[in-house]
This record gives C-alpha cells, structure tokens and sequence, in this order.
C-alpha cells in the first residue's frame, strides 16, 4: 500500500516539474543563453581591451622616441592623436607629453592653454602635476599672486605634492627679491625629513649659494657651474619646460 501512494506521489512531483517546465522552460533556456553570450561578450572584450593597450604602448613608445631624437612636430602629432585615441591611461600621459613638445617648440601660450585645462580636471591625480608644471611655467611672467594661487591646493599639509610646491613658493621668493626669505624656504626644504633625496640636496646647494651670496652679484655663478667655499655643490634645476629665457633661477642673482 505505502509503494502505492509512493508511486502515485512520484507521478504527482512528475506532473508538476511537466508543467513547470512547459511554463518557465523557454525563460530558464534564454537565461542560461544570456549567460553564455555574457561570459563570452566579455571575454571577447577583454581581448580587445588588450589588443587596445598593446597598440597604444607601442604609439606612445613610438611618440617619445620620436620627441627624443628631435623630431618634434611628428611626436606632437603622435601624441594628440593618442590623446583622442588611446585608453585613459596613455591618453593622459601623452596630453602632459604634448604640452612638452609644445614647450620644446617654443609654443608657450599653447602649452599654458593645454595646462590649464589639466588643472580644471576633477581628478587630483593629474591636476596636481599639471599645476605645479603650469607654476613652473609661468613662474617668471606671471604675477606672484597667480602662482601663488596655482600652487596652493598643493601645500597642504597632507598633500604628498607640498614639497615640490614649496620649492614653487622659494623660487618665486627668489625672483622678487625676497633672497633672505628664499634662502630660508630652501634651507627648510633641505632640512625636511619628508622631502625627496634630489630635492634636499637640490634646496641645500640654493640655500648655501644664497648665504654666501646675500646680495645680487653680477657675475654670480650657479651652484654645479663652479665651487662654493672649496666644496662642490649639487647642479641647481632651471624651471621645468621653461621659455627659453636666462631665469633667476640659472643666474642666482
């Protein structure tokens, strides 16, 4: 008797799987086809996602060699059309390469103009470099106070760019006359724990030129172009992608 309702139960579980099926089946196939046609989309897209990067790491790899061995005009082009056309990693990387090209050109009001527009990016991570580049550009043209507010996001305390920011804020303290103040903003920069190894040295070989150097001399030398007090200084940066013209900074009046 038990096999009985046994079976009859069996059939019953049978017939209500039937219906189910009949019902849901041709949702559960399409389903599981959407699945399939997902995983295989995506794989498909991974794959010329790839393809993509390895294409624009050649071109960008092709750009420099070409800014490198002179051929400026030609690596501009290369680096604008990666800019439209590369994923967003190398497109950024080859707008800040362009406005180099543009300084090595001579073509400063275009590489301001392209700065600027960094600057005005949401993201930090490239429109901090953009505005220490735009303050080192216009360091000796712009008035102070336009610097000055360029570089002010960057000093603050957090900020992992406050140490490059206040070799800006030094420089400009130089180029308006303010040499005690200048040798001060150096010294401390050299003395910094937190700040680079190159930009500590870079600030103490400024700092120590401007000590034994307190008023303008006419022909003041750079520290690295002669030796101070017997000893060999470190060779004193000009203003990354400069004008062109001789700066306060080459000459350490």
């Amino acid at each position: 008797m038990a096999d009985i309702f046994s079976e009859v139960e069996e059939e019953v579980r049978k017939e209500r799987w039937a219906q189910l099926w009949k019902r849901y089946g041709t949702f559960v196939v399409a389903a599981a086809g959407m699945v399939v046609a997902s995983v295989a989309g995506w794989q498909v897209w991974e794959r010329y996602n790839l393809a993509q990067r390895e294409s624009a790491s050649l071109a960008f790899n092709n750009a420099t060699n070409l800014a490198e061995a002179g051929n400026l005009p030609q690596a501009e082009s290369e680096f604008v059309r990666l800019t439209s056309e590369a994923p967003a990693g190398y497109a950024r990387l080859a707008e800040f390469l362009h406005v180099k090209t543009l300084l090595a050109q001579g073509r400063r009001d275009e590489a301001v103009m392209s700065l600027r527009e960094l600057v005005a990016d949401p993201n930090p991570l490239l429109s901090a470099p953009a505005r220490l580049q735009l303050a080192w550009v216009l360091a000796e043209t712009a008035p102070r106070g336009e610097v000055e507010a360029i570089i002010a996001p960057l000093q603050d305390g957090e900020s992992p760019w406050r140490f490059a920011a206040a070799e800006v804020a030094a420089y400009l303290n130089l180029h308006h006359g303010d040499r005690a103040e200048a040798a001060a903003a150096y010294q401390a920069l050299a003395l910094d724990p937190g700040a680079a190894a190159g930009l500590q040295q870079r600030a103490g070989a400024i700092a120590q030129f401007l000590r034994a150097n307190p008023a303008p001399a006419t022909n003041a030398t750079a520290p690295g172009e002669t030796e101070i007090s017997g000893e060999e200084a470190a060779p004193v940066e000009t203003p990354p992608e400069s004008s062109g013209e001789t700066s306060d900074q080459e000459a350490l009046q």
